[in-house]
């Protein structure tokens, strides 16, 4: 699973590769508040200026994209969330044990522009043999600004996609296995592009609404390391479904959190020191939010 997180972190910043070595999930939260380096600002300006970001059009905003976004023929393995940035594992409904060969990543933004600057960093990230084209580029009508890559044969698939429709970012690409399951990227992204279109159309200026964290609470704020603390969570989701829970766990004490069977959020300590336990809750329309409580953990 680290190993996967890792994957699921890199392809979330911009990463573009697909084998890393394991890190921590709350890396990812410790980089996206620091400032980012000068070297990192001028290759997103270059990236702006190469594919013509400023004059992309900026569509609607829309009041989500669905978290549980199903596709025919393909069963979700595994989801996972980073700052809300939501990615979805993928494998062929037919064969639900082979390896993962698609996955879908999302961005809910506030505002059009939010959503254009995501795009513009996974194009920053890309780290590919083949070059990056508009999708107008093979006749291909996706979004307000949308991008594809593919061999060179005229006819050749796509193995990656990124666009943007309104403050909706999303991009999808193709994970070669061994078995060559290989998703139509092509289909899969007209499918996605009409599930944005779907969601309803906010007034000029509004946000998606997001999830409400009305309870986070441990049992304890000191305990003894080894102990197991029970939390007390509470939230709305703002369409009333189902949302996703991630938790990051920072300072030098050590723990991890757990469901049980009965749905009680339960934080295992397992090493002294102060705690942050950070919750990151993603709607079912795939808006975000995060609270946190910290505790300390003695080692008598």
């Amino acid at each position: 699973m680290r190993n996967l997180r890792s994957l699921l972190v890199a392809l979330a910043l911009g990463l573009g590769a697909l084998s890393l070595a394991a890190s921590p999930l709350v890396s990812v939260a410790a980089q996206e508040a620091s400032e980012r380096s000068s070297l990192e600002q001028a290759h997103l300006a270059r990236t702006r200026q190469r594919f013509g970001a400023e004059s992309w059009p900026q569509g609607p905003t829309h009041a989500g994209f669905p978290l549980e976004l199903p596709l025919d023929g393909w069963v979700v393995r595994d989801l996972q969330s980073v700052r809300g940035r939501v990615m979805r594992l993928y494998v062929p409904t037919q064969t639900p044990n082979a390896p993962v060969s698609l996955l879908v990543e999302s961005f809910v933004a506030d505002s059009g522009k939010a959503a254009h600057e995501q795009l513009v960093e996974w194009l920053a990230g890309m780290q590919s043999p083949q070059r990056v084209i508009t999708a107008r580029e093979v006749a291909f009508d996706l979004g307000d600004a949308a991008f594809v890559t593919r061999a060179l044969a005229p006819d050749a698939p796509l193995n990656w996609f990124a666009f943007v429709r309104g403050n909706v970012a999303v991009q999808a690409r193709w994970l070669p296995t061994p078995d060559g399951a290989r998703p139509d990227l092509r289909e899969l992204s007209q499918r996605i592009d009409q599930a944005i279109r779907k969601a309803p159309v906010l007034e000029a200026g509004a946000a998606p609404a997001k999830p409400i964290v009305r309870t986070l609470s441990v049992a304890r704020s000191l305990a003894q390391a080894g102990e197991v603390l029970d939390l007390a969570v509470d939230v709305l989701d703002p369409a009333a479904g189902s949302p996703h829970f991630e938790w990051v766990i920072t300072g030098p004490g050590q723990g991890y959190v757990e469901r049980t069977d009965s749905g009680l959020w339960q934080f295992h300590s397992t090493g002294p020191g102060e705690v942050k336990l950070a919750l990151e809750v993603t709607s079912s329309l795939g808006t975000f939010a995060t609270a946190e409580v910290a505790l300390t953990l003695t080692d008598d």
